[in-house]
């Protein structure tokens, strides 16, 4: 399994090492200019979004073709990709916290004070990101990767449609989003810390759910 990581890895390397530095000198120079650090957590779907080109290039080389008289089971070329998409997004937070810190270092603000608000920033959108890919997976090799983002674009906007009129319609009451406010930083962190916990067990099933689509899959 660590040949088809390496595989993968040296893949992105040379086809995206010029583009995410330059994303992230753009990212960053945005971040600094207008004060916000919403760009820096879009690193985290960016480097997220680099493993999920690898089902592409897939699919153009016919690896799988090739892969399936491999010596190694149908999850491990599966988990390959999962694994290394985890690893990258993971990285991706490293980054953007990163990043924040050299922010506030140049501003002349107090590092430790602005930390708990940019983990909490990263932590949210990692889990976002998380759940993103886990519907990207499968429909990818389901469908196949180009007419998975799309779809999986209109799936997340019916996501966040559905909770927006939720929210409009009344059935989930005002006081909810008051207790969320009144949240203290402690409290607040082991919500966000289970939102993330929860996003993790979904990108598991989805590393599942791939495995067997992948395994009934004629190539």
């Amino acid at each position: 399994m660590s040949g088809l990581l390496y595989k993968d890895f040296i893949t992105i390397i040379n086809s995206y090492k010029l583009n995410a530095l330059l994303v992230l000198g753009v990212y960053l120079g945005v971040a600094f200019v207008s004060d916000t650090y919403f760009l820096l957590y879009a690193m985290i779907f960016l480097m997220g979004l680099y493993p999920l080109t690898c089902l592409a290039f897939d699919e153009a080389s016919h690896w799988d073709v090739y892969a399936r008289t491999l010596p190694v089971k149908t999850w491990q070329l599966v988990g390959c990709k999962y694994i290394l998409g985890l690893s990258f997004m993971a990285g991706g937070c490293a980054v953007a916290l990163l990043m924040g810190v050299l922010i506030d270092i140049a501003k002349q603000r107090p590092v430790a004070a602005q930390f708990p608000s940019n983990l909490a920033g990263c932590l949210a959108s990692f889990s976002v990101v998380l759940v993103y890919y886990a519907i990207s997976f499968p429909l990818s090799y389901k469908i196949g990767s180009s007419k998975a983002r799309s779809t999986v674009m209109l799936v997340m906007a019916a996501l966040f449609g559905g909770v927006f009129v939720l929210f409009k319609s009344g059935l989930v009451p005002t006081q909810s989003l008051a207790a969320l406010g009144a949240m203290s930083d402690a409290q607040g962190m082991l919500l966000l810390a289970g939102v993330t916990g929860a996003a993790l067990l979904v990108f598991a099933i989805s590393w599942a759910i791939s495995t067997q689509i992948y395994r009934r899959k004629a190539y």
